[in-house]
């Protein structure tokens, strides 16, 4: 098994803020790390596995999370969707 060394980026929040917020600690620790890994994923510094990943989900969970949020979980546009459409058809082709 094969262990990454892990970059530590520290938060400093004032006391009267973090005492203010509903969450622990860890929970708000947990909830930054989903927020920047939905950030990262919209403009496409990470895949979604590697968002997920980075969220502490799998890829299954990260997407259930983006739906609930209301985040897009694909950002293809109708010209990727026509490109994609049109490569299928030219794989076809040449199958048969």
């Amino acid at each position: 098994m094969v262990l990454h060394e892990a970059h530590k980026i520290v938060i400093t929040m004032p006391e009267d803020l973090a005492d203010s917020l509903p969450e622990s600690d860890t929970d708000l620790q947990q909830e930054i790390k989903r927020y920047l890994a939905v950030k990262f994923f919209q403009q496409s510094a990470m895949t979604i596995g590697q968002a997920a990943k980075f969220a502490g989900l799998n890829k299954t969970e990260f997407e259930t999370y983006l739906s609930v949020n209301q985040f897009p979980i694909s950002f293809l546009n109708f010209t990727d969707i026509d490109a994609d459409l049109k490569k299928m058809a030219r794989i076809k082709r040449t199958e048969n």
